[in-house]
């Protein structure tokens, strides 16, 4: 045993305090190499799988969940189809409020690709004050939601009146899902 601590001793001297507290540092860095780095990465390794999952789920979850809210949110905001003529008498009524004269409306329905919606298409021949037509426009654009303006065509006959003549093409898109939804009446003015 003596044959040891003295080679130990003679060791220490030769390299003294500085040796051994890097053979220390060494001896420790050899233990986080071997023991403790393997625990961090098996540990780093099943967090980063955790965090894979989580993102594939939230990938695969996240458009079918949005897509399933846009469409709830389509379906919350259309009419319901059996308003449909109430709604086509309300802004038609509101058209001649604004002073513009009505001409007889064609109206055609077809049904659409989303199931239970259908779509009236509506072409309205009319004649009137810029001012005017563009407010019932934009007045009936927002107050009917389930509205869509498909086209529109604007002519004067000469230069100096100031009345226009138009062509409009309306969709009234309306619901044919609900089923509990109160009908309303909407008085025929005219």
């Amino acid at each position: 045993m003596t044959l040891d601590t003295d080679r130990l001793a003679f060791a220490l001297r030769r390299v003294g305090w500085p040796g051994f507290a890097a053979l220390a540092i060494l001896a420790a860095s050899a233990w986080g190499e071997w023991v403790y780095a393997p625990a961090i990465a098996s540990d780093a390794a099943a967090l980063h799988a955790q965090a894979l999952q989580e993102r594939e789920r939230k990938t695969v979850a996240r458009p079918v969940d949005a897509a399933k809210e846009t469409l709830a949110a389509v379906y919350a905001r259309l009419p319901d189809d059996r308003l449909s003529n109430a709604t086509l008498a309300a802004f038609l009524q509101a058209a001649k409020a604004q002073g513009l004269v009505v001409d007889a409306v064609q109206f055609r329905t077809e049904s659409s690709r989303l199931p239970g919606v259908v779509r009236h298409q509506v072409q309205v021949p009319i004649k009137g004050q810029y001012g005017a037509l563009r407010t019932w426009i934009s007045t009936t654009l927002h107050e009917h939601p389930g509205v869509s303006l498909d086209s529109l065509e604007i002519k004067r006959k000469d230069a100096l009146t100031s009345e226009l003549e138009a062509e409009l093409t309306l969709s009234l898109w309306a619901s044919t899902l609900r089923s509990n939804v109160a009908t309303s009446v909407v008085p025929h003015g005219g």
